[in-house]
């Protein structure tokens, strides 16, 4: 890099950088990592939450029921008064979409995360480091979060899968009759 500072031409290799970035971007990374490489998952400290659950770390206190907004790219997003906002990641990119959030739930962070720092001020419940919680939950479904406990419960099913059930549903009883 200096060399490249001082007008002289660096000796890198775009291409071998441009793959290695494609295959980088592939991965999933832990949510948190210790200074030792050790992955720490959240736990609940009170009873084991239901099978409807998804377990991270609470990181800012509160219960609070709502529809789930699912965003992966806040930049032409929103988020409606009310809604459960569930990111893979914030940063301050993300601020505005806490404006109406009535609380978060993130793929990644931890207690001094920035989006565990902004529900803080916010007064949002906030649960981080939830796996797959952009796959496994989606937009529309209602679910609760606990902050406290660091668990967000499940209690409606897949939209899509709701909808396309009561298609099914429809037709089967269409085709009964006579």
């Amino acid at each position: 890099m200096f060399a490249a500072l001082d007008g002289e031409c660096a000796d890198v290799d775009i291409d071998t950088r441009r793959r290695e970035h494609t295959r980088n971007i592939e991965l999933d990374a832990p949510p948190v990592l210790t200074s030792e490489g050790e992955v720490v998952r959240g736990q609940t400290e009170s009873e084991p939450p239901s099978e409807n659950a998804l377990v991270g770390t609470g990181v800012s206190p509160g219960v609070v029921e709502g529809v789930a907004r699912v965003i992966r790219d806040p930049k032409t997003a929103t988020v409606e008064r009310g809604e459960i906002l569930v990111a893979p990641l914030t940063d301050p990119g993300w601020t505005p979409l806490f404006l109406n959030a009535a609380g978060l739930v993130s793929e990644v962070g931890g207690a001094v995360s920035h989006g565990a720092l902004v529900a803080r001020e916010y007064g949002l419940p906030a649960v981080v480091s939830v796996s797959d919680a952009t796959r496994r939950i989606r937009t529309g479904q209602r679910i609760r979060i606990d902050g406290t406990h660091g668990t967000v419960e499940l209690l409606t099913e897949d939209p899509k899968t709701s909808d396309e059930e009561r298609a099914e549903r429809h037709e089967t009883n269409s085709a009964e009759r006579p």
